[in-house]
């Protein structure tokens, strides 16, 4: 691992995460997989900025193979602010494909409308109630408020059926654009859901 600190926050690093963005990026012959990377980073920095807006800044965070672990500082958070806290990436995105859509009336250049539709994209994905995403993760902390004894079995559920439509889209959009990237991502998001409900 390779760890550092930035802004009093703890940042490690596994090798094996660079080696699977590479991959990607490489199997990937079109380069949207890297517009989508880089959106995605728009959108986790969204999620950041809320924490920080908050009051609720990261104890650290860990770019693992598989997925990101960003562990919270050691209080309960108020049900407001987690909602808040789980919508930021969504509405930040929301908000970047905004600013590439006027972009794109104004200049006219395609690049800004791939933006804007790989912004929309990532957003309209995490709003989807599956264990690991931003939708689901809003689903369970709610539940957990209101009907805590069905929380788990009702976000479990959902993220099952869910899940099992967006791996065969997925398979079918691999098929009809020869884009084994669109095949790999799902692999990677099922695998970060599994690790979701372990931890649960």
């Amino acid at each position: 691992m390779i760890d550092f600190t930035l802004f009093g926050c703890g940042i490690s690093l596994s090798p094996l995460f660079v080696m699977r963005l590479t991959a990607i990026l490489l199997i990937d012959k079109t380069g949207q997989a890297g517009v989508i990377l880089l959106c995605s980073l728009f959108h986790e920095l969204g999620h950041l900025i809320f924490m920080i807006i908050l009051g609720f800044p990261p104890k650290s965070i860990a770019l693992l193979p598989l997925s990101a672990d960003i562990k919270m500082p050691e209080k309960l958070l108020p049900l407001k602010a987690e909602l808040a806290i789980h919508m930021g990436g969504i509405l930040t995105n929301f908000a970047v494909s905004s600013v590439f859509i006027l972009a794109f009336f104004v200049w006219r250049n395609d690049t800004f409308l791939l933006f804007f539709a790989a912004n929309l994209i990532i957003a309209l994905f995490n709003l989807t109630p599956i264990s690991g995403l931003d939708g689901g993760n809003f689903l369970f902390a709610l539940l957990c408020a209101f009907a805590p004894t069905a929380a788990d079995g009702v976000c479990r559920a959902i993220s099952f059926f869910f899940g099992l439509g967006l791996f065969f889209s997925a398979v079918f959009l691999t098929l009809r654009f020869k884009n084994p990237a669109l095949l790999l991502f799902c692999i990677y998001i099922g695998f970060m859901s599994v690790g979701f409900n372990l931890k649960k």
